[in-house]
């Protein structure tokens, strides 16, 4: 049953929604009281399924946000509002489908551009992610979100000054937000300033200090500089807020294979790969505190696992390698090295090319 909506009742909707996303219940209102007053049943089904939305009942969001394009296929909100959830779980293709539908049959929706613009950073389409933030930022500039997807997928450009500037504009905009705030000290750390990233994410912290996030990445930064035992009470901090978050069980195992106490770091690496079993690096790590406690077979495999993930990682290759030589498998410690040091001079030569 498609439900014909008259333009002026949706020009005002578009004014309210369009300036920002709907966070809480009560933003809700002025547009239930315009969908209620003029019948519009498809945008009244789209708002239970926002309300749903921000009680975290996701599943159910996802059913209304259907009903409510069923009622009416030609509103963009719940084409968006679904390209969220299907985000969010991952499903990317379905995801931008939804997402281009939104921008077809309202091509200023910012808050579509920009979530296309995240779904095309998870896949590892970067330059893609810009061109749709750019397209928000053109349609929305003071949206704070975009300029920190922005700077997200800058920074996996190697675009670090750029991507600064964009955090920077994000925390302008929105200096309680600590997304930003985060990835420029995730910035400051790739760029060795490490005590500038320490102070930033304790300055998050004040601001926020529930961010799992934050935590983390402090964590990480005193693992740099060798505060061992201060990133260890930073990671569990981080875990202690979110116990399924496999990053911070990664920072502690490194942290606690550092300080040599091999055997407890695979705990910790264990209860990360349980979290997200494909990550290459946790392997890795996991292969590395193995060899030290001389279990050279054990950690043979889990390298082997890692290269399965990722082969491309000159790091991978070198620390099989590594323990292969310990094996006292000379000739095949040598193919991998060789290995290595072929994907690193492919590596120089394209940043050269860039």
């Amino acid at each position: 049953m498609k439900i014909h909506n008259t333009q002026e009742p949706m020009h005002k909707i578009r004014e309210i929604y369009h300036k920002a996303p709907l966070r809480s219940m009560e933003e809700l209102s002025p547009i239930k009281k315009l969908a209620d007053q003029h019948r519009l049943v498809a945008i009244d089904q789209w708002l239970s399924g926002v309300e749903e939305y921000l009680k975290q009942n996701f599943d159910t969001a996802l059913q209304l946000f259907d009903l409510a394009i069923q009622m009416d296929p030609e509103i963009e909100f719940p084409w968006n509002a679904k390209g969220n959830i299907l985000a969010a779980d991952e499903e990317y293709d379905l995801a931008l489908k939804a997402y281009e539908k939104a921008v077809q049959l309202y091509p200023g929706y910012a808050f579509a551009w920009n979530g296309m613009g995240n779904v095309y950073h998870y896949m590892g389409q970067h330059t893609r992610a810009v061109e749709c933030f750019d397209k928000a930022i053109e349609i929305h500039p003071s949206f704070s979100y975009t300029w920190n997807g922005k700077g997200n997928a800058l920074r996996s450009l190697g675009q670090f000054t750029e991507a600064l500037l964009c955090f920077e504009k994000s925390i302008q905009l929105d200096p309680a937000d600590s997304y930003p705030r985060n990835g420029k000290a995730n910035v400051m750390r790739i760029l060795s300033e490490t005590e500038k990233a320490l102070n930033m994410y304790k300055d998050t912290v004040k601001i926020n200090p529930e961010d799992v996030y934050t935590w983390t990445g402090m964590g990480h930064v005193l693992r740099l500089l060798g505060r061992h035992k201060e990133a260890l009470d930073a990671y569990e901090k981080a875990i202690l807020l979110n116990p399924n978050d496999q990053y911070p069980w990664n920072g502690k195992g490194k942290t606690l294979a550092s300080m040599g106490l091999c055997e407890e770091s695979l705990v910790a690496f264990k209860k990360s790969l349980d979290l997200k079993h494909d990550d290459p690096y946790t392997w890795k790590s996991m292969a590395e505190s193995l060899s030290n406690l001389g279990r050279s077979e054990r950690a043979l495999e889990a390298c082997d696992q890692a290269i399965k993930l990722n082969s491309a990682d000159p790091g991978i290759l070198y620390e099989k390698g590594k323990i292969l030589r310990h094996l006292g498998r000379e000739k095949e410690a040598l193919d991998e090295y060789e290995k290595a040091l072929l994907l690193n001079l492919k590596a120089i030569e394209a940043s050269k090319k860039s």
